[in-house]
């Protein structure tokens, strides 16, 4: 077994190794974009032995953290250390790392393991545009992606301008921002599928939260919403005073509680 960078010429055996795994959605390693974005912008990397492609794990770098997006083994790979010699490859050199695992009982302690800890659950929720009322004084509109990394800059010092121009070149992407009586306190990626839109990625304070993912159903007309909020967020116990319901966990694990900061208010798994 060998473990290298992945190419163009082994993304076809990254989507066996993660569909041998069960159902993948998008951004994912059955997806060849997401792929090619960790490819070009992140770290990805494949066990390979001959032709075959046992398995494979992603990163992107997060200001001075590494998140790990992806790691997965091919179903007949299972027990030989493949993941952990992919996680070892993915994550070295970084001093700061974390993950939002899943719950599979094999990848929890392979993570401690390496020096990350389980801090609070990862909630993926659901509910309806009618359970959110239109905050007064809000409005949400598209802007740039441009605009929108430059917010998350000033507001973090982290530079997420690559990540946010991937998020915006999907089918039914827009990026949006949320002012208040003319003042900007949120900005959001987002995908629109008809009368459903999905989430991805809110940057807002405590206070503002619900308010800007009211304003953005709104201003799509959908009919409901899904997204993943950290557990330890009063955001996310607001959502369910809303009749929002939980469709399923996982957990954020890291080297320091910090690495995730206070302002995200919705998270990505994958790239946060």
């Amino acid at each position: 077994m060998e473990v290298c960078r992945a190419t163009e010429s082994h993304i076809d055996g990254i989507a066996a190794a993660r569909l041998s795994n069960g159902s993948a959605h998008d951004d994912s390693g059955a997806d060849a974009g997401y792929c090619r974005y960790l490819i070009e912008e992140g770290h990805l990397f494949v066990a390979v032995e001959g032709t075959n492609v046992l398995g494979f794990g992603g990163a992107i770098d997060v200001g001075d953290a590494r998140l790990l997006s992806d790691l997965y083994v091919h179903r007949q790979a299972h027990g030989r250390g493949v993941g952990s010699a992919l996680l070892a490859a993915a994550m070295n050199g970084a001093v700061q790392r974390f993950t939002f695992a899943s719950n599979d009982p094999a990848a929890l302690p392979l993570y401690l393991r390496a020096g990350m800890v389980a801090w609070w659950p990862l909630l993926a929720v659901s509910g309806t545009r009618s359970s959110l009322r239109p905050p007064l004084g809000c409005s949400a509109f598209d802007v740039s992606v441009h605009q929108a990394a430059e917010y998350e800059l000033v507001a973090t010092h982290l530079d997420r301008s690559a990540t946010f121009r991937y998020w915006a070149g999907r089918i039914g992407a827009r990026t949006l921002a949320v002012e208040r009586d003319g003042r900007r306190i949120a900005v959001a990626s987002v995908r629109v599928d008809e009368l459903h839109v999905r989430i991805e990625h809110l940057l807002a304070h405590d206070e503002d939260a619900l308010d800007a993912i009211a304003a953005i159903t709104h201003l799509l007309g959908v009919e409901s919403v899904s997204l993943y909020v950290p557990g330890c967020r009063t955001f996310a116990a607001q959502l369910f005073e809303r009749r929002f319901v939980v469709d399923d966990t996982s957990v954020f694990m890291g080297s320091s509680l910090e690495l995730v900061g206070p302002m995200l208010q919705v998270v990505h798994p994958g790239l946060s």
